[in-house]
């Protein structure tokens, strides 16, 4: 294959997004951009994502780059920092991560709120895929005793108590910024505010006709530090971007 024939099918690749897997044929797209792996038994790295130290023009977007850090396969989310990927589903279009937060603290929801992850300029630099990580702002209070919520609709507003945040004389919950303060009971108090990510449904059109899920049950899915799923979709122009779909 001539030097120009090869310059030409990697102009083609970076022109037409989605179809890069059907720009060269089988053997050579292989060759340029052949799966690999972090470790023997972690995910297999292949298009739409590829390794940070690899061809270039194997992936479309900062946010389908992933890197090794020892035997891991590393995700830099602008929101939960260092992920841990767990696995990846290819014919579902799935990707399973573990915030590295959630290994190195036993409270990892108090490193949430003190922004000690860290949004660095990939956040700021996410090429055609802005704004599809989403937070959700949350207060976190510190009440003298445990409480009941006085109706449903309080209860919605409310996640807690935070097991690893409360002790025999102080209970934390979460609570819904957007909401009245008068919710809470008059001795409880403001310990801090922050905005944390959330796991928004990844259909955008009923993230916004329908508008977000309720309050507790976001909160109750960062409370319970499991493993997240993401879904990657096809944005204009044929690229793909992640998104949360826990």
């Amino acid at each position: 294959m001539s030097k120009f024939l090869v310059a030409a099918v990697l102009l083609s690749l970076i022109n037409h997004g989605a179809d890069l897997a059907t720009a060269w044929d089988d053997k050579d797209f292989f060759r340029y951009c052949p799966a690999s792996k972090c470790s023997k038994h972690g995910p297999e790295i292949r298009f739409p994502f590829r390794l940070k130290s690899s061809n270039t023009s194997c992936s479309m977007t900062p946010c389908m780059e992933l890197a090794c850090s020892d035997q891991d396969t590393i995700l830099v989310h602008p929101s939960l920092g260092r992920c841990k990927v767990t696995a990846i589903d290819y014919p579902n279009r799935h990707m399973y991560i573990t915030p590295l937060v959630f290994y190195s603290s036993p409270c990892p929801l108090k490193k949430l709120f003190s922004r000690s992850i860290p949004i660095d300029a990939y956040a700021e630099n996410q090429g055609p895929c802005p704004d599809i990580f989403l937070e959700q702002n949350m207060t976190l209070v510190c009440c003298p005793r445990e409480f009941t919520p006085s109706s449903i609709d309080v209860a919605d507003s409310i996640a807690g108590p935070v097991s690893c945040l409360s002790n025999a004389t102080n209970f934390s919950y979460l609570v819904d910024s957007s909401g009245p303060i008068s919710i809470l009971p008059s001795d409880c108090k403001v310990c801090s505010d922050g905005v944390v990510p959330i796991a928004f449904n990844s259909d955008l059109r009923s993230m916004y006709d329908d508008g977000p899920p309720p309050f507790k049950s976001s909160a109750e899915r960062i409370l319970s530090f499991a493993e997240i799923k993401l879904e990657w979709r096809e944005m204009d122009e044929n690229i793909p971007c992640l998104y949360l779909f826990r």
